[in-house]
C-alpha cells in the first residue's frame, strides 16, 4: 500500500507526507478471524514545489522497500526456490 498526502502550506512550497506499507493477512484459528497487519512501514514528509519530486521520492521508498524485502528475505526465497 502506497500512501502519499500533500497539503497546500499556504506558499510556493507543498508539505508531502509519503507512507509505504507491506501488509499481510494474519489468521487466528482459534477465534475464526483474520486481518491486515502491517509488516513493513517507511515514511517521509518532504518539502517542495512540484508533483516531480513526489514520484521520485515514491520511487525512492518503493525502492528501499523491495531492496529491504529482498535483503531479509533472501535466505527463505532461495530455499524456497530450491524446493527446502
Amino acid at each position: 500500500m502506497v500512501g502519499v498526502t500533500t497539503v497546500n502550506t499556504g506558499g510556493p512550497r507543498h508539505a508531502t507526507s509519503v507512507s509505504i506499507q507491506f501488509r499481510k493477512y494474519l489468521y487466528d484459528p482459534l477465534l475464526k478471524t483474520g486481518s491486515f497487519a502491517a509488516h513493513y512501514i517507511r515514511s517521509s514528509v518532504i518539502l517542495h514545489n512540484g508533483a516531480g519530486v513526489v514520484m521520485e521520492s515514491v520511487a525512492a521508498k518503493l525502492d528501499e522497500f523491495v531492496n529491504d524485502y529482498l535483503r531479509v528475505n533472501e535466505p527463505a526465497c532461495a530455499a524456497r526456490a530450491a524446493g527446502r
